[in-house]
């Protein structure tokens, strides 16, 4: 691990004095530290494989709307909302955790203070990120930014009968709050 590197970055942004591209080196080299923690993990391998996602807590809360949403389109039925997969505090007090795990030196509270920079940090390199799916009615299915937050939109052609869903027409749900 890159422990000098990480404390660096670390102190730039107990400082207030970091850009984007430190957040996502530190999700990078902090990846196998996130082990056992599949939200910082999920987040790290977004920052990594920004192209696109097919698997991960994310990819699987994605899925499980989708196919709900593509049920009920032909079946009718319930479309069940879902909660965002990521949540800024909850994000960066998992951060703060695995960083105390490591040893690095750093006050909480200042790490703590810089939430909405790093989430907005976070949200920006995982902007515009697909997730992969096989069935050819999804034309679409990305992550995009919705005022401090992040959600998924889908791009579906389905037929219905309950549901008809034209290509061009997406349905977003939230992703990061």
């Amino acid at each position: 691990m890159k422990t000098e590197k990480i404390q660096k970055i670390l102190n730039k942004i107990c400082t207030a004095d970091f850009i984007c591209s430190d957040v996502g080196l530190l999700f990078i080299w902090l990846r196998p530290s996130f082990s056992n923690d599949q939200i910082l993990l999920d987040l790290s391998n977004f920052v990594a494989h920004s192209e696109s996602r097919d698997r991960g807590v994310s990819f699987n809360h994605v899925n499980s709307f989708v196919m709900n949403f593509i049920s009920v389109s032909e079946k009718g039925g319930t479309i069940f909302g879902r909660s965002a997969v990521f949540n800024k505090t909850d994000v960066i007090q998992r951060l703060i955790t695995v960083l105390q795990t490591l040893g690095l030196i750093f006050e909480n509270n200042k790490l703590f203070s810089q939430r909405d920079k790093l989430a907005d940090c976070l949200q920006e390199l995982i902007e515009e990120t697909e997730f992969r799916f096989a069935d050819p009615r999804i034309i679409r299915c990305y992550v995009k930014r919705s005022g401090r937050g992040m959600q998924f939109c889908l791009e579906a052609d389905l037929k219905g009968p309950a549901i008809k869903m034209t290509p061009g027409a997406s349905v977003c749900s939230d992703l990061f709050d």
